[in-house]
């Protein structure tokens, strides 16, 4: 009897040692929030966004989603048909309009010296 009592301490000892240094992945299941639901909510949100901004916009739809478009650079706003255009109107970001005159992209003319190039 007195062997069994040992071999069952020994053991309940070795257990709670191990319990103790085991790292969170071994001594137990950390609960997680699911991937699912956070893809779920990042693309609920962008949506929503999408719907605010559509909702607050000053312009139709269709017009709203060019001036999005146009964001990235000068070449894009020429793409979608918003280049050149004039504060307030679509298509016109500060960013586009370098020399701050209200009008963004401008048509470039390219001028070239014929006596420099001999």
């Amino acid at each position: 009897m007195r062997k069994k009592r040992d071999n069952i301490s020994s053991f309940r000892r070795a257990q709670s040692a191990r319990s103790k240094w085991a790292t969170p992945q071994q001594g137990y299941r950390r609960r997680r929030f699911p991937r699912r639901y956070l893809r779920a909510i990042c693309v609920v949100a962008i949506i929503s966004m999408l719907g605010w901004k559509f909702y607050v916009s000053q312009w139709p739809a269709w017009t709203t989603v060019r001036h999005m478009a146009a964001a990235p650079n000068c070449d894009f706003a020429r793409m979608v048909g918003l280049a050149p255009s004039n504060r307030g109107q679509p298509g016109y970001y500060p960013r586009h309009d370098r020399n701050q005159d209200g009008v963004a992209c401008e048509p470039f003319v390219r001028r070239f010296n014929s006596q420099r190039w001999r």
